[in-house]
């Protein structure tokens, strides 16, 4: 479990089709532990002084935008949750609900606007002040329009992720808040 508060924003070293190869931020992180990349709960496979190796399996890679990823993109890492850590965004798994893309993206004096599609079918979950994890970094809702969600980029949002170098029409992994989610399937039964 993380709490959508991103610990580095770091680069791509190499990707194949069932691994992912990133710099590594940490010097007491250890085979075995779970790292959020871009949202995506992962488990170290394999670890030297600069970089952390992935295992990526099939259906990570059909579920999310780990596909796309190459050589000299930008990720966000964060190590999971341990009792007595503070939480300061929200509870996430790490398990990405959809795929969404990038409609629109502005600044407005320091704040950097982004803009994204949500399918209709996932608009149960949004709502105006809703936490939602957008490549593992949890963000409040800003403004609905249909399908489409606004959200607000602090400065030391666009510094420490890398929501700040997505580009419009990119996708981007999305995860629901769980108590969200809960509460929506509580209401149906």
């Amino acid at each position: 479990m993380f709490t959508g508060i991103v610990e580095f924003k770091v680069k791509v070293l190499k990707v194949s089709k069932n691994f992912i190869e990133v710099e590594n931020p940490w010097n007491d992180l250890k085979i075995g532990e779970s790292v959020s990349v871009n949202g995506c709960c992962l488990t170290v496979r394999d670890l030297g002084k600069k970089s952390i190796c992935f295992d990526v399996s099939y259906e990570t890679l059909k579920k999310t935008n780990l596909k796309y990823l190459k050589a000299g993109d930008y990720v966000n890492l964060e190590r999971a949750l341990k009792v007595g850590d503070r939480i300061g965004g929200h509870f996430v798994y790490g398990h990405v609900d959809i795929v969404a893309k990038v409609l629109k993206k502005y600044r407005s004096g320091k704040f950097l606007y982004l803009v994204i599609k949500v399918p209709l079918e996932a608009r149960k979950y949004v709502f105006k002040t809703a936490s939602i994890a957008i490549e593992g970094v949890s963000l409040t809702v800003q403004e609905v329009r249909g399908n489409e969600v606004v959200f607000v980029l602090i400065p030391e949002t666009i510094e420490r992720t890398n929501l700040g170098l997505k580009k419009v029409g990119e996708l981007v992994n999305i995860e629901f808040d769980m108590m969200v989610k809960r509460e929506m399937e509580s209401n149906r039964q």
